[in-house]
């Protein structure tokens, strides 16, 4: 049985994103710190069990899935488990009790997820311990048409001309932005009222600032090194995460990027103009503007 560490000086962090913010890179930056546990998107891939027949429902995809799984398991078959679990075990109860009880001998806790799936789940936050929260926001008009393009590839190609990104059961893109302020919101009023925002043009652009910043709001040691890491994904194997929902992300290029990365490229902050993209984005875009602003207005500044 694990022996509890120090309670009083024991470090647990949320770092809240939305999708396409970097925050996989971010993650595998605070893997290199000493003492510390990454947990990488256990509420994910909760959501994602619970949706997973919805997106075979809404694409007829059966014959796309089975492929998948079944190349798949072929990775699986040799890359390294370590700290993942098996999927199955990603429930929403589960993670919690996992949060609550769990890695009580490491120094930090950092817990990684994607906010806007936790509307209406607040009570699978974890009540008996408690965490800091951080959130990572970018803006939009990057998130929207780089979402799109992720998306893409994984449809069949029967629906691709007419794909709407609206229509993704996963993501419920329009939500996204309402929901993560909506939690952001909730997250003050019941947890932490200085709810730490950063956003991830700010990051990539200076992390030698903005690094130290978020390193004192979470009240851990800040070191120059931890500006630049090992290339090398290895050390993701001590993620606790979905060991075939994350191999499966990795293999499908989703996380290769970021589990490759060796230190913050630079995000292009311009807004991407309303031409360059499709009818869905635009929509998306228009409605989470608001959300994203208000966000944006209460970051740490470099």
């Amino acid at each position: 049985m694990e022996q509890p560490a120090d309670h009083k000086k024991q470090i647990c962090v949320f770092l809240w994103a939305t999708p396409r913010s970097v925050s996989t890179a971010f993650t595998k930056c605070m893997s290199f710190v000493p003492g510390i546990q990454i947990w990488h998107e256990p509420y994910y891939y909760c959501h994602r069990n619970e949706t997973s027949m919805k997106i075979i429902e809404s694409f007829n995809s059966e014959k796309k899935v089975a492929e998948m799984k079944n190349d798949t398991a072929k990775v699986m078959d040799e890359t390294t488990k370590g700290q993942m679990s098996d999927n199955e075990l990603f429930r929403f109860p589960w993670v919690k009790n996992q949060l609550e009880t769990d890695d009580m001998d490491k120094d930090i806790v950092f817990v990684k997820d994607i906010a806007f799936l936790l509307h209406g789940r607040y009570e699978f936050l974890p009540s008996s311990r408690k965490f800091r929260h951080t959130f990572l926001i970018r803006d939009p008009r990057r998130v929207y048409p780089s979402l799109r393009k992720l998306l893409l590839p994984h449809i069949p190609v029967e629906y691709q001309t007419t794909f709407d990104i609206r229509m993704f059961p996963l993501y419920d893109a329009p939500e996204i932005f309402r929901r993560t302020y909506e939690l952001w919101k909730n997250v003050q009023e019941h947890f932490d009222h200085d709810a730490f925002i950063i956003d991830a043009g700010d990051l990539t652009a200076h992390p030698e600032v903005m690094l130290p910043k978020y390193f004192e709001a979470i009240g851990v040691p800040y070191e120059d090194s931890y500006l630049t890491w090992d290339k090398a994904p290895d050390i993701t194997t001590q993620w606790k995460t979905s060991f075939e929902a994350f191999t499966a992300a990795n293999e499908g290029l989703t996380h290769m990027p970021a589990t490759s990365s060796s230190c913050f490229r630079v995000l292009d902050k311009d807004p991407r103009p309303s031409v360059e993209m499709t009818d869905d984005v635009i929509k998306c875009v228009e409605e989470s503007m608001p959300y994203y602003n208000a966000m944006y207005e209460q970051r740490v500044k470099p």
